[in-house]
């Protein structure tokens, strides 16, 4: 029945894709998670479904939920540990320039296996559970005693910054900080390696007022109020759409099935010290041999966010290969960023 159902959806209703939630459950047996299971099996085997997009939320809740890179070579998968990396590099958290460097590459110690490429990938900050992008950077706590639980629903560890204030505020610095921060997400979400997942509202700068498990909140916690949300400052529609146009005219994934990756991303920091500095004043974009913290801060008074981590140890030079790929160099060369 489920495989009829999803055929039907591709040859019917012209589906291109499916994106299965907990889909760990889906490939548990009598002796716990494998990727071989019946209906993954079922799923590689059918001619119908074999070529469509598919997509795992790839934990659940029972014993052995967490499986994050271990689905088959023809699904993609959420990839939690880049947004965990990037949400702490962002707060503030030091030394993890190699962490973030594996994430932006790709993540291969978690998906080169089995012919996968970097496409497998789907990396996001936020979704529809948590907070979202703007809250991400004004709340340092959740705030969900809406939702009748005494605030003991929702998660915890949310890695978020508060810039200084919990909550709203009329301060231009923080605001200006909280902006630029969320510039930097998006910056690097987009600039990545994988398949970017960005939630819907975060480009118009919508809050829940904290709320991080607005789940019951059927009313404008949960709603996106599109018109009312274009404010000065919040909308992040036209950086998206420049951010964008870079991945598309230097494509982040030009590789075929059997990709080769970039091993703890070290081509990628070599690539990016090799980039060195140059500026187009004319379109305002600019990159810098500054760390990657400072990459997307710009200058001025939003340049607050330059100084907002303590200082990263580079590598020595004598611990990274020279940049011999071509797909990496492109996306070095082109980490700009443009001050409105």
């Amino acid at each position: 029945m489920v495989m009829d159902s999803l055929r039907y959806w591709v040859e019917v209703c012209h589906v291109d894709g499916f994106r299965f939630d907990l889909a760990t459950t889906l490939a548990r047996g009598p002796n716990g998670f494998g990727r071989n299971a019946p209906f993954l099996t079922a799923v590689r085997q059918d001619p119908v479904l074999a070529s469509v997009k598919l997509v795992a939320e790839p934990w659940d809740l029972g014993m052995g939920g967490y499986q994050v890179g271990a689905f088959p070579s023809q699904w993609s998968e959420w990839n939690d540990r880049y947004r965990s990396a990037m949400r702490r590099y962002w707060s503030g958290e030091g030394s993890l320039i190699g962490e973030v460097s594996s994430r932006m590459t790709g993540s291969s110690d978690l998906f080169n296996h089995d012919g996968r490429s970097p496409r497998a990938s789907v990396n996001h900050i936020t979704v529809h559970d948590g907070f979202t992008l703007a809250d991400l950077f004004s709340y340092n706590a959740k705030h969900n005693e809406a939702n009748g639980e005494n605030n003991r629903d929702g998660a915890n560890d949310n890695h978020s910054n508060n810039c200084g204030h919990e909550g709203p505020t009329d301060d231009p610095a923080i605001k200006a900080l909280r902006a630029q921060l969320r510039k930097n997400q998006l910056a690097c979400l987009l600039l990545a390696q994988g398949v970017p997942l960005v939630l819907a509202g975060d480009e118009v700068g919508n809050s829940q007022n904290g709320n991080n498990n607005a789940y019951c909140q059927d009313n404008e916690t949960g709603w996106i109020g599109w018109e009312g949300l274009h404010r000065e400052g919040d909308d992040l529609t036209d950086f998206i759409g420049h951010m964008t146009e870079i991945r598309r005219r230097f494509p982040a994934n030009p590789y075929p099935p059997l990709a080769r990756w970039t091993p703890h991303g070290r081509v990628f920091r070599r690539a990016m010290a090799d980039a060195g500095r140059r500026r187009n004043e004319g379109a305002g974009l600019e990159i810098s041999r500054r760390p990657l913290s400072r990459l997307c801060a710009g200058t001025g008074p939003a340049s607050a966010a330059a100084d907002f981590h303590r200082p990263q140890r580079r590598p020595r030079s004598d611990q990274v290969h020279p940049a011999e790929d071509a797909g990496i160099q492109a996306l070095a060369a082109t980490i700009e960023h443009r001050r409105r």
